[in-house]
């Protein structure tokens, strides 16, 4: 810990779709945060065919780098990682694309297959299994690489490779490795209520090697924020927070402890919750979290609600049990690829490359949202509607193939 009692400074790694973020936050006695520095580093999405959406473990492991930032590795006391609920393939080789992403949609006949059959890992998806879920990117794997499939070291989500890599040389080996339970619950079909996958997935990803497949994918399961491992002094050199000079005397001078991820959005509504209730100034009898809906914008929207209940929702993800906060079912709505639809209607448009050619991308935002308020209450914005499915509907149809977008009795007129 820091020398100094009650005080804190803390990593945090945040990646996202484009971009890894990285934040060192200063906690303090009274557990009043702030952001000492920040670092942002885009990366590279491969979309080498329609529905295929790629990116490598190794850049997005490079852009986390500290250097610049002239840390002193000894008054950081803990590392966080939050990331997209991408698959990662631990495999030998390291000229592949490692990470098949979460808005990748080849799994549709996959996710299909999983739906008809049934199974109770249902009841934790809301019915409908998506082409999102990991379990339906493995299968896909499966059927369509079994060489690539059967010779994977392992398979992760990403926010718990991130951990893994943190920790690899300290930690215990893949199949020990404490998954967290937020991704293997709400990607893989984890049963976080009796702790232990359920039999259902092998029958799915063939019964016949059940055990090689739940080595694979991890046999010990952690709560989001808990202790998993020291970050590992190959990985503080990577990282930028120590010189290779300085090996020795991170090892006897050093333990950086790394916490079980969290998905993004999850660690949004984590963030979100603990805000309001850090401003709350009168208590009500009833539960507070119960009354919050947290809205989560990015390349999607997620719409995330907690309960003390279990709640099944047909077309909505969950319930999800303990992913957040202990004891709470949480269940997610929304609509994939908003934030990335936003983008392309603006992008795409004419005045874009004429108007505004010289502008950043949030100044075309403040424009454009400064006219859509001056037109609020007109008639023309009032009859204009959008269903944001350009990459499939997540609620409340659950249909990854649905394609709708805009309607209105009048032309659509042009956007700034």
């Amino acid at each position: 810990m820091s020398e100094k009692k009650g005080n804190s400074n803390v990593i945090c790694t945040d990646v996202g779709s484009n971009s890894v973020r990285v934040a060192i936050i200063n906690v303090n006695a009274a557990n009043i945060c702030r952001v000492l520095c920040t670092t942002t580093k885009e990366i590279t999405v491969y979309n080498r065919k329609p529905l295929y959406y790629e990116q490598k473990t190794s850049e997005i492991w490079d852009a986390q780098c500290l250097q610049s930032v002239h840390l002193d590795f000894r008054t950081i006391d803990a590392i966080a990682f939050t990331a997209t609920c991408s698959l990662v393939i631990v495999e030998e080789s390291s000229n592949l694309n490692d990470v098949i992403m979460w808005m990748d949609h080849r799994a549709i006949r996959e996710a299909e297959r999983i739906t008809e059959s049934d199974c109770k890992i249902l009841n934790n998806f809301g019915t409908i299994c998506s082409p999102e879920f990991s379990i339906s990117k493995m299968l896909w794997l499966q059927n369509n690489h079994r060489e690539r499939f059967a010779e994977a070291i392992a398979f992760f989500e990403l926010p718990d490779w991130l951990c893994w890599r943190a920790t690899r040389t300290n930690a215990t080996t893949c199949d020990q490795f404490p998954r967290s339970v937020c991704c293997t619950t709400c990607k893989w079909g984890f049963d976080s209520e009796s702790g232990q996958w359920p039999n259902d997935i092998f029958s799915i990803l063939n019964g016949d090697y059940a055990d090689d497949i739940k080595r694979r994918i991890g046999e010990k399961s952690a709560l989001p924020g808990t202790f998993i491992s020291n970050l590992s002094e190959e990985a503080a050199i990577e990282m930028g927070l120590v010189s290779p000079l300085l090996r020795d005397n991170y090892k006897e001078n050093s333990s950086i402890a790394v916490a079980s991820s969290l998905i993004d959005a999850h660690s949004g509504v984590l963030a979100m919750i603990s805000l309001f209730l850090s401003t709350r100034k009168e208590k009500k009898e009833n539960d507070p979290l119960e009354s919050i809906m947290c809205m989560i914008a990015g390349t999607s929207t997620c719409h995330m609600v907690l309960n003390k209940q279990r709640t099944l929702t047909i077309g909505v993800w969950g319930p999800y049990y303990d992913v957040i906060f202990p004891d709470y079912y949480l269940r997610e709505a929304g609509q994939s690829a908003v934030g990335k639809l936003l983008e392309f209607l603006v992008t795409s448009h004419p005045d874009y490359e004429t108007i505004y050619k010289n502008c950043s991308f949030d100044a075309v935002i403040k424009a454009l949202n400064k006219i859509v308020s001056a037109k609020r209450n007109s008639r023309q914005m009032n009859s204009l509607h959008v269903i944001p499915s350009f990459h499939g509907n997540r609620s409340p149809f659950a249909n990854p193939t649905l394609k709708v977008s805009e309607f209105s009795q009048y032309k659509l007129p042009s956007i700034l």
